[in-house]
């Protein structure tokens, strides 16, 4: 829901629809909050990523909505396989 109020008070706009805070919410509470917020970023990396290669070939233009539940779906799934290597490589690049 924070980041849903924080898009539309930049936006004045819906950013994100309530089914991607529900699915949010459902890997979080499957997760954990630390396998959750490697998802979260994840899925923020691999949106932003195909929104650049869309927006780069005019594919979608810049007011042209991009689903967000396949991000979220996507990075849940490597987060479960990869999360706890993730974390690890993060925390070694932080000590």
């Amino acid at each position: 829901m924070l980041i849903r109020g924080v898009g539309f008070l930049f936006l004045k706009q819906e950013s994100m629809g309530a089914g991607d805070v529900k699915l949010a919410a459902g890997i979080g509470s499957f997760f954990g909050w630390r396998q959750a917020l490697v998802s979260f970023f994840l899925s923020f990396l691999l949106g932003a990523i195909v929104s650049v290669f869309l927006l780069t070939l005019h594919i979608k233009g810049r007011r042209d909505r991009i689903a967000f539940a396949p991000f979220l779906v996507s990075a849940s799934f490597i987060s479960l396989y990869f999360g706890s290597e993730l974390l690890r490589l993060y925390k070694s690049w932080l000590y």
